[in-house]
């Protein structure tokens, strides 16, 4: 059956390797058939990731995964059987490789992988099928370049339900505030583990939503600029793989079924515990940083063994109150579209991880943690009314600082949306941030002012979701850019190394320097190092400036490690009792 024939879009003509994995009863896993398209396209470990551990306790699951410079996706199926020896059970994956992307998308070819299951199922020893698509769909000297980026609201308007950041609606309704404390790990690039119990398919889209909320505008600026690494699901094989992703400092975001990952706290900067919230539990999921052991007899004896690697404890982090404001913009779009609640929309289907939608609306009511959500909103609700002394006026209302001329207001009330663009311009930076507020009675999320759109009532909320966080990046860029005075920071290339001042510019004299030969500005090089960027000088007051809270350790570690990702200088917040004071009661 042809994919017309079967009522599905044709995929891109990109695929490198395609291949059938099964878990065999002797040997383990192993890849049992394979195609691709040059000898020297790995396929070795592809077994691991396409058959995680734990994977046998769910009938089927979908599986994102990268393998070198390729990214990869796999369909996974369990199968009754009576076959001898294979324990009343034949565990099977379907998947693929494609071809290197700066916009990969893999999830095209889902729907096909899906109905190839569905034959294997039926024939269990059959593989004409997977070579005729391989044939159909691999990539060519004169295949079609992919699709290029046109923005989010045309990327969505052509998706599938399969697209993983249709899943962004639901995923925040699960972690709840605690979305902006993994969007500032994800923002300083760390090195993020998401640990969940089988199946995973919602937490590879977790990361994927990770790395579009933070870096999802990448495409809009220069060409060197790269977001953070999405690596998929990762097991104990890819150890290595993790210590040569963190050498390149970009930060990554990986899942992963080995428990065993939470004992190698040095591997990563934050793991999030999907495991912690399910029907039978719902909570929600729990935040976890690694911190050195300072006393090592408070371990248990087997894990004071001699080892080379350091010893980590994981320490819970919540979110902070700073963060309660800005999840308010969030929230209000969020009640706006009841169809968030479902996991998948279009489909039908069951959730794709252990949080199940059941536990999610019940956790409302049954989590205790809800208390404690709602002291810090009253707390905010505090915060913000009081409006510090740092720029606010007596109406309650935060306001910007800068004079009244540099911000300018419009305000579009067209069906049910008020978009409320606030552009500010100070020196040579500009940015919009965007508010947006609804009633409760809201079906469909307009952004912007673009008119009308043909994206359905789940792409516009995802659209809209994905504005707010941008200019919520673009105004923490905009307010570091004016304490670090150095030019756009959204154009610079988060890979490059910092360029050192000259000599000359870091003179005091004025009178022209004499021309020098090439010969002696080698030799000049050699004798005299470049001088280092002096390191950049934040106090607590500092941090309100950010939207971010002065009592907090983490907002002040988040901004530390912020702007060392985005200036190349060492950033020191102070944090002092003087400090702290002087922010709260505004004394300078």
């Amino acid at each position: 059956m042809t994919d017309a024939e079967a009522g599905v879009s044709a995929p891109p003509a990109d695929v490198e390797a395609i291949f059938h994995c099964t878990f065999h009863a002797t040997r383990g896993n192993i890849v049992d058939w394979s195609r691709k398209t040059r000898e020297d396209i790995p396929l070795d470990g592809v077994e691991f990731s396409s058959l995680p551990s734990g994977l046998h306790v769910v009938d089927e699951d979908v599986i994102y995964f990268t393998k070198d410079d390729f990214h990869g996706i796999c369909v996974f199926r369990r199968r009754r059987t009576k076959e001898a020896g294979m324990r009343g059970v034949r565990l099977g994956a379907v998947g693929l490789l494609i071809a290197p992307s700066d916009n990969p998308r893999p999830w095209l070819h889902l729907p096909t992988l899906k109905r190839l299951s569905d034959d294997l199922e039926a024939h269990p020893e059959d593989r004409e099928s997977l070579a005729t698509y391989f044939e159909s769909y691999k990539t060519r000297p004169d295949s079609p370049a992919s699709v290029p980026w046109a923005g989010w609201q045309d990327e969505l308007s052509r998706a599938t339900p399969e697209h993983p950041l249709l899943q962004l609606p639901y995923l925040l309704q699960i972690l709840g505030p605690a979305t902006l404390t993994l969007l500032k790990f994800v923002l300083a690039r760390q090195r993020v583990l998401i640990y969940t119990h089988p199946a995973v398919e919602l937490a590879c889209q977790l990361a994927r939503a990770a790395a579009e909320m933070c870096f999802g505008d990448i495409r809009d600026r220069e060409e060197s600029a790269k977001g953070v690494s999405v690596l998929g699901l990762v097991g104990l094989v890819d150890i290595d793989k993790l210590k040569k992703e963190s050498w390149k400092g970009d930060g990554w975001i990986a899942c992963t079924t080995d428990a065993i990952f939470l004992e190698k706290g040095y591997l990563y900067d934050l793991v999030i515990d999907l495991s912690t919230s399910t029907t039978s539990r719902p909570f929600r999921p729990s935040f976890f940083i690694p911190r050195p052991v300072v006393k090592p007899n408070a371990l248990p004896p087997a894990s004071r063994a001699k080892s080379k690697t350091p010893l980590m404890m994981l320490q819970p982090v919540r979110f902070t109150f700073s963060d309660l404001r800005i999840w308010a913009e969030f929230d209000r779009i969020l009640r706006a579209d009841p169809s968030g609640l479902d996991p998948n929309p279009g489909t039908g289907s069951a959730p794709g991880a252990g949080v199940e939608s059941s536990g999610l609306s019940s956790a409302r009511w049954l989590e205790t943690g809800r208390l404690y959500e709602d002291a810090c909103m009253l707390y905010a609700g505090i915060w913000r009314s009081a409006s510090w002394r740092w720029g606010a006026g007596g109406s309650g209302k935060i306001r910007l600082d800068g004079p009244d001329d540099d911000v300018a207001s419009s305000t579009s009330a067209t069906g049910m949306e008020d978009w409320v663009e606030v552009t500010l311009t100070k020196g040579q930076s500009q940015f919009s941030r965007r508010r947006v507020s609804g009633g409760s009675n809201s079906r469909s999320v307009k952004s912007g002012a673009s008119g009308s759109s043909t994206l359905s009532c789940r792409a516009q909320t995802t659209v809209a979701l994905l504005e707010t966080f941008h200019a919520h990046v673009a105004f923490l860029e905009w307010r570091l850019e004016e304490f670090a005075g150095q030019g756009s920071l959204r154009d610079a290339d988060p890979s490059s190394a910092p360029s050192a001042p000259s000599p000359a510019s870091t003179s005091a004299p004025t009178t022209t320097a004499p021309t020098e030969t090439p010969t002696e500005t080698r030799k000049s090089k050699k004798q005299r190092p470049a001088s280092p960027l002096p390191p950049l000088i934040l106090s607590a007051r500092d941090l309100i400036a950010f939207e971010l809270g002065p009592l907090s350790e983490l907002d002040a570690v988040f901004l530390e490690s912020y702007a060392e990702k985005k200036t190349k200088r060492k950033c020191i917040v102070k944090r002092g009792w003087k400090e702290i004071v002087g922010a709260l009661f505004g004394i300078c």
